[in-house]
């Protein structure tokens, strides 16, 4: 039987979804807000086309890219 305890701090990472024009006109201050609020990025994808679906293009427009990002400050979980 396992003894409860509590959790080690996490990596956070984020998936961010958006359409191609609003990495051009908005990835700069997000990720600067991201980055005033988590702390430094350590890893940053390129953008990834995003095809697998089309469920998100009604609500977010096409052609959707992707970008994981991940911060080096471990945060509690």
């Amino acid at each position: 039987m396992s003894t409860p305890r509590e959790p080690q701090p996490g990596k956070l990472v984020l998936s961010v979804l958006a359409r191609e024009d609003w990495w051009r006109s908005r990835w700069a201050a997000v990720h600067a807000e991201l980055a005033g609020r988590f702390g430094p990025v350590d890893y940053r994808s390129g953008l990834l086309p995003f095809d697998h679906t089309q469920y998100y293009e009604a609500e977010l427009g096409a052609p959707l890219l992707r970008r994981l990002i991940a911060f080096e400050r471990l945060l509690p979980l």
